[in-house]
């Protein structure tokens, strides 16, 4: 915000003179004494406006400094205001600056308190209209130092409760300004708090709380209030928007502005009521404004409205290509930093719409070109993630049919084994009913007890007839029988019982009968189990996984197991199988 100059010192003083008050006394510190007797006293008080001063004060940014009520009011004379001893009861409006000026233009005397605040309110004061109409008008209605600082409440303006806090400098200032009576006795106009409020800097500050929106005082100053010249509104508006601001300097428009008197940024976006600057405004701006100068058949007419389809063709490609984006990412695909650039294309909007100002098509152009060409990254990233996808899905349909296939595959071969497994079980069942007759009637093993063992062996693998007590009884005898009722029958038959009562498994099985049989005996078995493969080859190839368990738990080498098929194919060859 541009400041008026501060005045010498000597002239503001000067003027202070002319208000009726010297600006720069003996340091006020002397006159600094307790207000407890003038607070005690005014809250004693009926009426009201003396008990008033007294209850503001407790909260005035003077009374937590530790100044009292003497020090702007004057001296006691024996406990007693005397105004003729310089007791300042009611200071008239003409007064009001020069005392307050007394300490806040004493550069010394301030910087005790608060360095940072200016000492030259007074003299920008009385550059303004309210310090002009004051001193040469002597008007009655103008504000003074305490129409925005109350006398005896002053808050910081950081203070919500403070007037000059920024949520309340409008209306503040709308309470004389916003007044038609007293606008309209000195023929001003009286819509200005109404149209700010309805404009984007109102909306911003009341609607959106964003304390840093520009209000009354940012465009015509504090203490130096004055309504900028007509030539100098686009410096005022420059302040923050120094982009357009510098747009609109360095293109044609600004010296054809001053020369036809138009006042720069208000001519196009008002001045209080300033609406929110969009792309669909252009279209009006370039009929209602711009044909002002620019007639039908003019060369630069409609260049609004063609500046206008640019910055639409730029949202559309942005759109496009967030659009697309959300539904790659919906998708499952990481495109989260093509979305992250594509806000770049927001800075290049940002100044296409700032370039607007240049008042010609191509500025715009090339800012919006900028921006196309990221947006067109962004949709190219787009379509690689949707091309992605696809192969992703074909590649997990594949895959999800060959998986199904070794699914299929892996049943089918689970149920062959299920199979197989019956057809094993249904054969051993066939071999001993047809080689051990549970009758008696036939048996066909004889009396070869490797044969025997073999068979009671491979009875324990298959778990043949588990259910049948009477094959088990007979089963049991036969083992006895056969091996002479020795202690390895025993033990064999023993071994059988507790597998079926103590569901041994049939590992635990085969090794205990291993370790009850001699090394004769294990090389007898290994015979046996080779003559029961070449007399019947189905038992073989439906049993073939307990026949080589057999030889496994007897722990009988390759070279024993060869030794074994050769004696059983050499006997085979010369007569018939036992």
């Amino acid at each position: 915000m541009r400041m008026a100059p501060v005045l010498p010192l000597a002239l503001a003083a000067a003027l202070g003179v002319a208000l009726g008050v010297a600006l720069v006394p003996a340091s006020p510190l002397g006159a600094q004494t307790s207000s407890d007797p003038c607070i005690a006293c005014h809250l004693a008080e009926q009426d009201e406006r003396l008990r008033a001063p007294a209850t503001a004060f407790a909260n005035d940014v003077h009374a937590s400094e530790g100044f009292g009520c003497l020090v702007c009011h004057g001296t006691l004379t024996r406990g007693s205001p005397d105004p003729t001893a310089g007791f300042l009861a009611a200071p008239t409006r003409q007064q009001v600056p020069g005392l307050c000026a007394r300490c806040h233009s004493d550069a010394r005397f301030m910087r005790n308190y608060n360095p940072n605040l200016r000492v030259d309110q007074l003299a920008e004061y009385l550059t303004s209209t309210h310090g002009q109409r004051l001193v040469e008008l002597n008007d009655p209605d103008v504000a003074t130092c305490t129409d925005c600082h109350p006398a005896h409440g002053i808050r910081p303006p950081d203070d919500p409760e403070s007037m000059v806090h920024p949520l309340n400098v409008a209306d503040l200032c709308g309470s004389c300004h916003a007044d038609p009576e007293l606008m309209g006795r000195r023929g001003h106009d009286f819509s200005q708090l109404e149209d700010y409020r309805a404009g984007i800097h109102g909306q911003l500050m009341y609607e959106g709380g964003d304390l840093s929106a520009p209000t009354c005082n940012d465009c015509h100053g504090n203490h130096g209030a004055a309504p900028p010249g007509l030539e100098s509104v686009q410096n005022v508006c420059g302040e923050c928007h120094v982009g357009m601001a510098q747009f609109f300097e360095e293109g044609s428009h600004a010296d054809v502005f001053a020369e036809q008197g138009l006042p720069g940024c208000a001519t196009c976006h008002e001045n209080h009521r300033v609406l929110a600057a969009d792309d669909e405004l252009l279209g009006p701006v370039s009929r209602d404004v711009c044909s002002a100068c620019h007639t039908a058949g003019d060369p630069h007419e409609g260049e609004f409205e063609r500046i206008g389809v640019l910055l639409a063709s730029l949202e559309a490609d942005v759109r496009s290509a967030r659009d697309s984006l959300n539904r790659a990412r919906g998708m499952g695909m990481e495109v989260e930093q093509a979305l992250f650039e594509l806000e770049d294309v927001n800075n290049a909007l940002t100044l296409a719409r700032t370039a607007v100002h240049s008042f010609q098509v191509e500025p715009v152009r090339q800012e919006v070109e900028n921006g196309r060409a990221v947006a067109g990254r962004a949709q190219e990233r787009a379509l690689s993630a949707f091309g992605e996808h696809r192969f992703r899905r074909v590649g997990l349909t594949a895959s999800a049919i060959l998986v199904a296939i070794l699914i299929v595959g892996l049943w089918l071969r689970i149920r062959e084994f299920d199979l197989r497994l019956h057809r094993s079980t249904a054969a051993m069942r066939r071999f001993y009913e047809v080689q051990i007759d549970p009758g008696g009637a036939t048996t066909p093993l004889g009396v070869d007890r490797a044969r025997i063992a073999a068979a009671t062996l491979l009875i324990e693998l298959a778990e043949v007839d588990v259910a049948n007590p009477e094959k088990r009884a007979y089963l049991a005898a036969f083992v006895r029988e056969q091996l002479e009722r020795g202690p390895v029958a025993d033990e064999m038959v023993a071994l059988a019982e507790r597998q079926r009562t103590e569901a041994m498994d049939v590992g635990q099985v085969t090794q205990l009968m291993a370790d009850n049989l001699g090394d004769a005996q294990k090389s007898e078995i290994a015979d046996a189990i080779w003559d029961l493969v070449l007399r019947d080859p189905e038992l073989a190839r439906l049993q073939g996984r307990f026949l080589l368990r057999v030889p496994e738990v007897l722990a009988l080498s390759r070279v024993e197991l060869e030794a074994a098929l050769e004696r059983v194919q050499e006997r085979a060859a010369t007569g018939p199988a036992r």
